[in-house]
């Protein structure tokens, strides 16, 4: 059994497939994928965020959160944004100098805090913080030796970070395939890596004969990537432009998506694009499954996609003293592009289930997931 925070309300973490822990590695590698989610380029060593001097005063004076956080997504291509952030916050427990919960959680809350502050896209990341801190809250400290107890907690959380991944994947992978029938027609939306399971285990394990179309995924381009993979693996593979959606629909037997967060309404949030194929395919009576780790599970109910919680990245109504650059070969400007998404808000409507190790839910189901976990503060 997969290793798991020691709360009551974790149940659902729980994963009854057994593999191997994933090892993190030490030797930095590129991202080049998994998501929409862009590290700023402003440099985050000097935000001036007004509680940096609070953390520091209960850290060692050379710890960084947002450098340990970037150390660990850059320690292994694989490792996805929530369970990095658990990474740097048992880190910033180690370092830390608190000597009571209270101020250890206030520690916890102001990383958590520059942690998003130095991401385009915080929602990733911030499943896996706040994760962290109901899982630090249920951990009551009976009194005596504090340094003991931040000890326990560490080894707890990194035992759950290094053990979640694979088994959350293997449950998801073997709940879905018996949906993917022989010949199958698949839609799937940029590059995922759990999708990508699915998908190899699915040709490789089970010998399900299938083609797959990706969607090319601009701006960030990540369908490229998953069509390499698939084509290495010699799955039959098409790259379609993100406007011919429509065009192929009626082609496509099932349609497969990621998630960058599940969220409490049933939605999801994913690379942009994911919406407009969830309108088109319930236009065409087409089954959607979006597949995501309960880690991602997120407490947030969007109204519209401007409820979107990134502000670099919203896409502005249309003005007349907006500045005028001619693109050059009929291709969108840098300019152009930067004022776009990089993700979007899948309504739950749109979803026929949503495919996690906690089990195949309906969009409904999600909110008594999250319910188990965090209760109902």
């Amino acid at each position: 059994m997969a290793h798991h925070f020691d709360t009551e309300k974790t149940t659902w973490l729980h994963s009854k497939v057994n593999t191997r822990p994933i090892r993190y590695g030490v030797t930095p590698r590129s991202r080049s994928g998994g998501g929409a989610a862009l590290t700023d380029s402003r440099n985050v060593e000097n935000l001036t965020h007004p509680v940096h001097h609070l953390i520091n005063s209960r850290m060692s004076s050379d710890f960084s959160i947002v450098s340990a956080f970037n150390h660990a997504l850059q320690s292994d291509q694989d490792i996805p944004m929530p369970i990095a952030a658990i990474f740097a916050l048992s880190e910033m427990i180690a370092q830390s100098k608190a000597e009571t919960t209270s101020e250890l959680m206030e520690s916890i809350k102001m990383a958590s805090e520059e942690v998003k502050a130095s991401l385009a896209n915080p929602i990733p990341a911030t499943a896996g913080l706040e994760l962290f801190m109901r899982f630090v809250t249920t951990k009551n400290w009976a009194g005596g030796d504090f340094e003991a107890h931040k000890q326990n907690l560490i080894h707890a959380a990194l035992e759950f970070a290094n053990n979640t991944v694979p088994n959350c994947r293997e449950r998801i992978t073997h709940l879905l395939i018996p949906f993917i029938k022989d010949d199958s027609v698949i839609l799937t939306h940029g590059y995922s890596r759990v999708v990508m399971q699915v998908l190899l285990s699915a040709a490789k394990v089970h010998g399900k004969r299938m083609s797959v179309y990706v969607t090319e995924s601009r701006p960030t381009g990540q369908g490229l990537q998953t069509y390499k993979r698939l084509r290495e693996e010699g799955i039959p593979c098409t790259v379609v432009l993100d406007s011919a959606v429509a065009y192929l629909m009626h082609r496509v037997d099932m349609c497969l998506l990621g998630g960058e967060a599940v969220v409490e309404s049933g939605g999801i949030f994913n690379a942009v694009g994911s919406y407009q194929i969830g309108i088109i395919a319930k236009a065409a009576k087409k089954p959607v499954f979006a597949v995501a780790e309960s880690f991602k599970f997120l407490r947030l109910f969007p109204l519209s996609q401007y409820d979107v919680p990134i502000t670099a990245r919203h896409l502005p109504l249309p003005t007349s003293e907006e500045s005028y650059e001619a693109p050059e070969d009929n291709r969108m400007t840098p300019a152009m592009e930067a004022m776009n998404p990089l993700i979007d808000y899948t309504l739950p409507e749109l979803l026929t289930f949503i495919v996690s190790d906690v089990g195949i839910l309906t969009p409904s189901g999600v909110s008594d997931a999250l319910l188990a976990v965090y209760g109902d503060n």
